[in-house]
């Protein structure tokens, strides 16, 4: 719930002046994530301007199979919400998106701070399921030696547009604090290849990825009435014995967590078994009351109902055009909220420099940030305010520090700490200690913003939430990632990010038609990597906002409203009675705005066909001699005798997008990926986690090695 004060998390941009501009043409997945950016930033309070095409590609874009669009659609409603509609842009704006190289042609686009969103792949005819085809991501959904499945609903324009949003924050940073104009650009590619960081760099180091299906280490099982995602732990084993009873899971096969997980098919199959005579809620409250991060598959017409989205105002009604008359539909709103704020700022502190020569022109130059962020939610969220020229400090201690940094079998730090870890300093201070908080909140006095992705009710047994960090400094900004939001029925209940898709309902659109559905596991953590997108850019409207008024504040990003966000025009649908979400026949890799979209087999792999509208389809009838009818039979008879690289072609000159549905280590050769920004170097040669955009006049770069447990400690304590 929002604080009682009157600094609220929808006006944190009031007064900001956002131009959106996709001129007609441009791909659907492009104006998506341009108006999913720029509804984004319209909810943080900022006057969003959609310049709209004549003819509107979202209002003929239909969510469920058998919505009747027209003049508007549920995607259009939910996208443009509270945007003003204009014809050409203006000259007042502080920002602007764009959605095509053309539009900087315009005097004013090339005038002011824009973010540039196109797809990667401009020469070539590309869908959203080409694009998470080409990066891998399909290759980690299904059973091992199935069909590849894509994510489902709109998650490559969604997750590009959580791209643009960050970038969109930067470039305002920039402009606010630096009084310079910057450009930055986002492509599909770059933005999808950092999403899924871990199987491409997987595939690089010579370890790949891939499905695990029924044998998953985070399993979906079928229960009485609908699935479940059973994600366990290895302290939660002896409480899973005593539930289930089955004197199987006592057998020396189950004996160690990397024995269950060498077993992990013969220990689902037992799970299975016991999951099938109970309901989602008893399933649910066991792994609640057990701290195992599990979660029913939750529809988009479950979330209307969530008793936690219903508390924190998360949900809310909306006015949408159905056939010239207007009726109510439920949206999903901010995934954030402002649970405190300093009264009045405080008196100035004397600082010492932390800025970096390096980073002197870039956005946040001269900030501090303080890391106390873990995994990837919290720590890539301080991570992109460090590329955006902050000084981050990570502090841990011997009795606590980023489980990232352990990898069983790799002496020293593991490549899941130092993918994401680049560009910061570390410090060991031992926050269990007096002697640790004191110097800590010295620290703290003299930072911007602390981050940390803590369960709930860590800060306050350390003695170091809120209320202490602005005693210590009014203006401090504290972001906090959390799983589910800061108060609120079953928000303290921990999760991962890969049960965060059942429960927040990606999952439920993520499985095949007549089978099951599927969450991405340790391998992707889909929630994971869109919330540090979505959190770096809410920590920079929260500290422009504290730089205009002088106010720290606290803000907490909930990870399953993030995601939820995600799949907000199929709960706008399911509240109009459309099914989105309902049935238990799940939507595979079809589109319904599609013609015909599949993976099929060829000879060497799978590849990815979209066809787009009816001229396509007759010309791909006409070529394999085939009725309209019998396209999808005959198109794969016809590409499983044929290798892949020749049928992509073939394809291709019928205007047919097309291609390979790559496994981490293909699209880590990808050229395209190559020649991006999603992966780096550092100046030892060690590859890294690149950027998810990259800006025009001052580029991001790695200028730090990540940093060893406490290497910079003294350093960074002589300053205090």
């Amino acid at each position: 719930m929002e604080n009682s004060n009157e600094l609220r998390a929808g006006e944190l941009l009031s007064g900001r002046r956002i131009v959106e501009w996709v001129p007609e043409g441009c791909p659907d997945l492009i104006h998506i994530a341009v108006s999913f950016a720029g509804r984004l930033l319209c909810d943080l309070g900022a006057s969003v301007v959609r310049i709209v095409p004549d003819e509107d590609p979202l209002v003929r874009l239909r969510t469920t199979p058998d919505e009747q669009v027209g003049s508007s659609s549920v995607l259009d409603t939910f996208l443009n919400r509270g945007k003003l509609s204009g014809s050409v842009p203006d000259a007042g704006a502080d920002l602007m998106l764009l959605g095509s190289v053309a539009c900087l042609e315009d005097d004013v686009a090339r005038e002011v701070s824009s973010v540039l969103a196109e797809t990667g792949l401009d020469e070539l005819p590309v869908s959203e399921l080409g694009v998470q085809g080409l990066v891998g991501l399909t290759d980690l959904f299904g059973e091992p030696d199935g069909q590849p499945l894509a994510m489902g609903g709109h998650q490559t324009a969604y997750a590009t547009g959580y791209a643009i949003f960050c970038a969109a924050m930067a470039a305002l940073a920039k402009l606010s604090i630096q009084g310079e104009p910057d450009r930055a650009r986002v492509t599909a590619v770059d933005a999808l290849a950092w999403i899924n960081w871990k199987g491409i760099a997987a595939g690089a180091l010579g370890f790949p990825v891939a499905r695990g299906g029924r044998g998953a280490e985070a399993p979906v099982l079928k229960s009485a009435d609908g699935y479940f995602a059973f994600l366990h732990l290895p302290n939660n084993w002896e409480d899973i014995c005593a539930e289930v009873g089955d004197p199987r899971l006592q057998e020396e096969r189950f004996s160690g967590a990397g024995k269950r997980a060498k077993n992990a098919l013969a220990l689902n199959e037992i799970l299975a078994g016991w999951a099938a005579g109970k309901e989602n809620s008893y399933l649910y409250e066991f792994c609640q009351r057990c701290a195992i991060p599990g979660g029913p598959v939750m529809s988009s017409g479950d979330l209307l109902k969530e008793p936690l989205y219903l508390h924190r105002s998360y949900l809310e009604e909306i006015s949408h055009s159905v056939d010239g008359d207007e009726v109510s539909v439920t949206v999903p709103g901010l995934p954030m909220t402002i649970e405190d704020s300093a009264g009045e700022s405080g008196s100035a502190v004397e600082r010492s420099e932390w800025g970096n020569p390096e980073t002197a022109a870039l956005p946040l130059a001269g900030m501090l940030v303080l890391d106390l962020g873990i995994f990837t939610a919290g720590s890539v969220t301080s991570t992109l305010l460090a590329d955006l020229g902050a000084r981050v400090i990570k502090v841990e201690s011997e009795s606590y520090s980023d489980p990232f940094r352990i990898w069983p079998g790799i002496k020293g730090d593991s490549p899941l700490f130092t993918f994401n870890n680049r560009n910061k300093l570390a410090v060991n201070i031992d926050l269990k200690t007096d002697e640790g908080r004191e110097t800590f909140l010295k620290l703290v006095a003299q930072a911007d913003v602390v981050v940390e992705n803590f369960r709930r009710g860590v800060l306050e047994r350390l003695g170091i939430d809120y209320p202490v960090l602005k005693e210590a400094n009014p203006n401090i900004v504290l972001a906090s990632i959390s799983g589910q939001g800061a108060s609120g029925p079953g928000s303290g209940h921990v999760s991962f990010g890969s049960t965060l898709e059942a429960i927040g309902g990606v999952a439920a659109l993520t499985g095949h038609p007549r089978g099951s559905c599927y969450i991405s596991g340790r391998n992707l953590n889909y929630p994971d990597q869109i919330v540090c997108l979505y959190g770096a850019g809410a920590a920079i409207a929260a500290i422009l906002n504290a730089k205009d008024t002088g106010r720290g504040m606290h803000i907490d990003v909930s990870q399953r409203e993030v995601t939820s966000l995600a799949v907000g025009e199929r709960i706008a649908a399911a509240s109009l009675g459309g099914g989105a979400g309902e049935s238990v026949d799940f939507p595979g890799n079809g589109d319904p705005n599609m013609v015909l979209q599949d993976i099929y087999p060829v000879e060497d792999g799978w590849i990815w066909v979209s066809v787009a509208d009816e001229e396509d389809i007759v010309a791909l009838g006409e070529h394999l001699g085939c009725e309209v009818t019998r396209v999808d039979d005959e198109l794969r008879n016809w590409l499983a005798v044929r290798d892949g690289n020749t049928a992509v072609a073939a394809l291709r000159d019928l205007g047919v997008a097309a291609g390979f549905a790559n496994s981490g280590g293909m699209a880590a050769e990808e050229p395209v990926i190559k020649a991006g920004i999603a992966f780096a170097e550092t100046a030892a040669g060690v590859m890294v986690k690149g950027f998810p955009f990259q800006f025009e006049k001052t580029p991001l770069q790695i200028y730090e090695e990540s940093p060893r447990m406490g290497e910079h400690t003294e350093e960074i304590l002589s300053r205090l």
